[in-house]
C-alpha cells in the first residue's frame, strides 16, 4: 500500500522550489526504472511515475541540471508519495525525495538556475 502524504509539504519546505521536467534515472536496491522530474529544489525534487517506492526508501538518482551540462548522480530518499488515489487527478503519480549527497557546486546550481527562473519569469509578466 501507497502512502499519500503529499498535501502539506508546502508547509515544511526549506528551499525554494521551481517547475523542472527532466528525464531521470532511479535505481533501488531491485529497482531500475526513468520518470520525470516535476520540480526541483537544492534539497530535493519531485519525480513523476507510475511506480512511487515506499517513503524511507533510499535511492539512487541520475539527472542533468541545465546549467552544468553534465549528468549528476545522488543518494536520495523518499520523503512522501502520491499515489494514483490521492483525489487530485490533475496531480501526478510519484514522490518527493530529499538529496543525501547532492554535491555542493550542484546545490550552487541548483540555486542559481531557481534563482535565475524567477528573474525571468518575474520580467515576462
Amino acid at each position: 500500500m501507497q502512502q499519500d502524504v503529499g498535501q502539506g509539504q508546502d508547509d515544511q519546505r526549506k528551499n525554494d522550489r521551481i517547475d523542472f521536467e527532466v528525464a531521470i534515472d532511479v535505481q533501488s536496491d531491485d529497482n531500475f526504472f526513468a520518470g520525470i522530474t516535476m520540480n526541483i529544489s537544492s534539497g530535493g525534487l519531485f519525480i513523476a511515475t507510475n511506480r512511487p517506492l515506499p517513503v524511507g526508501q533510499v535511492i539512487r538518482i541520475r539527472f542533468t541540471v541545465l546549467t552544468l551540462h553534465e549528468q549528476v548522480e545522488s543518494r536520495a530518499v523518499v520523503r512522501w508519495v502520491r499515489g494514483p488515489d490521492a483525489g487530485d487527478r490533475d496531480l501526478p503519480t510519484g514522490m518527493g525525495v530529499q538529496f543525501l549527497d547532492l554535491p555542493p557546486h550542484v546545490v550552487q546550481a541548483v540555486d542559481a538556475f531557481i534563482r535565475d527562473r524567477r528573474q525571468a519569469i518575474f520580467f515576462d509578466r
